[in-house]
């Protein structure tokens, strides 16, 4: 036996006495299978990432400086008072 051979037979051996099945152990040791994932970047036509990440860092800053200061009349007003009425 290679070396390699020793280093999982000895490691299924002391998972086996920790009482895992074999079943438990070949599934623990079968690699996983590769599957190509489907990404969709054309849903929004010709809107690129950088305008997209200025638009969202616009409203962060909105939210922040605008929103944040009207009191209950901002977002956060806005969502304790819907809170509130239940």
């Amino acid at each position: 036996m290679s070396n390699r051979d020793d280093d999982n037979y000895d490691s299924k051996g002391r998972l086996r006495d920790l009482g895992y099945s074999d079943d438990e152990i070949e599934r623990s040791m079968r690699k996983p299978a590769k599957k190509k994932q489907k990404v969709r970047v054309d849903m929004l036509g010709s809107v690129d990432a950088s305008t997209l990440t200025a638009v969202g860092f616009g409203l962060i800053a909105f939210n922040f400086f605008v929103l944040a200061n009207l009191g209950d009349g901002g977002i956060g007003g806005i969502v304790a008072t819907i809170i509130n009425s239940f």
